[in-house]
């Protein structure tokens, strides 16, 4: 056998194997839909590249993809292991944005990342022996790439026609959806799952080009409606958006709205973690809802805080406080003559641009620090200051931070935590107690000022953090000790204490993060504002019984009004 020809074999099988590795390590070895497309997925596009060895005369440029698909590889398995998603060209327009984040991915690397290395290092030391000059061959360069072609043509058809099958009827089979990187249109929009879906049906090497085309394809097709509104979404506009009172509103109460990072719903069924917390939710002033469903995407912690501020839900496609952070946005701090909000991390999530955008006159962030950021107790320390230096009718946004991922910022023994608790969870306990002790003294502060008969609070989290893997492998915990942990359901909680509501309210229902909004709305007596969002009141069982809007139509019609800064000239103040 000719040395290109070993040189072609040992190439296409490092290829294929850091495939087949990848999906094992970011999947747990879940196949997509069938075992003949597994393979296929992962051997086409690996066939492909590895053609070219017959025409070239050297074959060190094949150590040089291997190398570049390690990068590739353990950045998109990292970044999905911190935050569910993969790698994308939008993602990389805020990569320099999340100062203070750095640990958060890089904390997930481990032997892993050693083992897919691996086979590069033995291609790298058999290529010693294999690097004399070659001549180009071109009827198996022919062959070869033919045969990825097909492959690759094949498995877009069995995609297709599997998910036929399954319900989802994309239109009839055309020779189109066979060729190479075929992306459908109405996937790509109307498919939350369609980033996940081209890497997993695609394997991590065909996920790059396809999601070229992806994202070529999502825009060129958004940019053709971009300023057009079907008949229906101005119906449902006229609904969302009414004149303004001729008379100012004016709020019944001092707000603070509390955002803590990555608190999900169980855990405050978890004894003794949130117990603070706990006490305000079950307060006969209070509403309570602990099925609310989080609607964060690309931009995580800054689409929570655009939802909760704006009652608009995050773009399908990038970051809203990236890429439109001078929009104009209707928002519930305006109302207020005076607000704030507490940024633990200066600059993180564009807030320079986006607070002011979201009604608040001051913005309070650590400015020298030992630290990359406030821990929780700074945050509450300077809300409660900032707070009781004025009778003023006063709005403040507080977003806590050490619960952040990898939830290592706050360490130490918490009693209530059994010795069984797996590890990650045990250490997002400890982080959430801690964020619990600190929200408890703010709002002790406020109750010995006597500002809790004249303050509404609101506490919810800004997006849920454990990924359906991660779930899975809480299950036999969650279930052995009665914790409400479902493998796919992604809750946060919300409770909003209002010292003008009659009795508790507690809504056992599934709710979704858009409607905080409305329901913050009339709890603070300003109902009548224009912009009634695009969720229900969780006040009036009536409108959560009767929608306006769908979950999908929500996120449609919330990303064609934040591209078109559609509020521009719209909104009184």
């Amino acid at each position: 056998m000719k040395k290109q020809h070993i040189v072609f074999i040992l190439f296409l099988l490092t290829l294929f194997g850091k495939n087949i590795l990848f999906h094992t390590f970011a999947f747990d070895g879940a196949m997509p839909w069938g075992a003949w497309q597994y393979y296929a997925a992962k051997l086409c596009v690996a066939v492909c590249i590895a053609s070219f060895v017959y025409i070239s005369r050297r074959p060190w440029w094949t150590l040089a993809v291997l190398l570049i698909v390690d990068i590739w590889g353990i950045a998109n398995w990292l970044y999905f292991r911190a935050n569910g998603m993969f790698v994308s060209l939008s993602m990389l327009g805020f990569a320099g944005n999340l100062k203070g984040f750095g640990n958060s991915v890089t904390s997930y690397l481990d032997w892993r990342a050693l083992l897919f290395l691996l086979p590069t290092w033995l291609y790298a030391a058999l290529l010693f022996f294999l690097r004399d000059r070659q001549e180009r061959r071109w009827v198996p360069f022919a062959i070869s790439l033919v045969v990825g072609v097909l492959l690759v043509m094949a498995d877009n058809t069995l995609i297709h026609v599997v998910n036929k099958q399954k319900g989802h009827d994309y239109g009839r089979l055309t020779v189109q959806k066979m060729l190479p990187f075929f992306v459908s249109e109405h996937r790509m929009l109307f498919d939350w799952e369609a980033q996940y879906s081209l890497l997993r049906d695609h394997s991590i090497i065909g996920y790059l080009p396809l999601h070229l085309v992806y994202e070529h394809k999502l825009n060129n097709y958004r940019q053709k409606a971009a300023d057009t509104f079907t008949e229906e979404e101005q119906d449902l506009l006229m609904h969302c958006l009414q004149p303004d009172s001729a008379v100012r509103l004016q709020p019944n109460s001092h707000l603070v709205l509390v955002l803590v990072e990555s608190l999900e719903s169980w855990p405050l069924y978890y004894e003794g973690i949130t117990p603070h917390i706990n006490r305000l939710a079950h307060d006969r002033h209070s509403l309570f809802a602990d099925k609310v469903k989080s609607q964060a995407r690309h931009g995580i912690s800054g689409d929570g805080q655009l939802t909760l501020n704006t009652g608009l839900l995050p773009l399908q496609l990038g970051v809203a406080c990236i890429l439109f952070a001078t929009n104009e946005y209707p928002n519930i701090a305006h109302l207020y003559p005076r607000s704030s909000a507490v940024n633990p991390t200066k600059g993180t999530w564009n807030t320079t641009a986006t607070m002011p955008a979201y009604g608040y006159r001051e913005l309070i962030e650590a400015e020298h620090i030992a630290g990359d950021a406030w821990n929780d107790l700074d945050i509450c320390r300077e809300a409660k200051r900032w707070l009781l230096a004025s009778d003023t009718l006063s709005c403040s946004l507080v977003m806590t931070f050490s619960s952040h991922s990898p939830f290592t910022r706050i360490r130490g023994n918490v009693p209530a935590i059994t010795d069984d608790t797996p590890d990650d969870m045990r250490r997002y306990l400890t982080c959430i107690h801690y964020a619990d002790s600190c929200i408890g003294l703010l709002l002790d502060s406020l109750e010995a000022h006597g500002r809790l008969d004249n303050t509404t609070i609101v506490i919810t989290g800004d997006h849920a953090i454990f990924h359906e893997s991660e779930r899975q492998l809480l299950m036999p915990y969650a279930q052995a000790h009665n914790l409400p942990i479902t493998a796919t359901d992604l809750f946060i909680p919300l409770i909003i204490y209002s010292p003008h509501a009659d009795g508790p309210t507690e809504i056992s229902d599934l709710c979704y993060q858009m409607d905080i909004y409305p329901t913050v709305l009339r709890a603070i007596g300003c109902e009548g504002y224009a912009w009634k969002g695009l969720g229900a009141d969780l006040y009036d069982p009536d409108a959560r019984a009767n929608r306006l809007l769908s979950e999908d139509e929500a996120y449609r019609l919330s990303d064609k009004i934040i591209r078109n800064n559609w509020f521009e000239k719209r909104l009184t103040r």
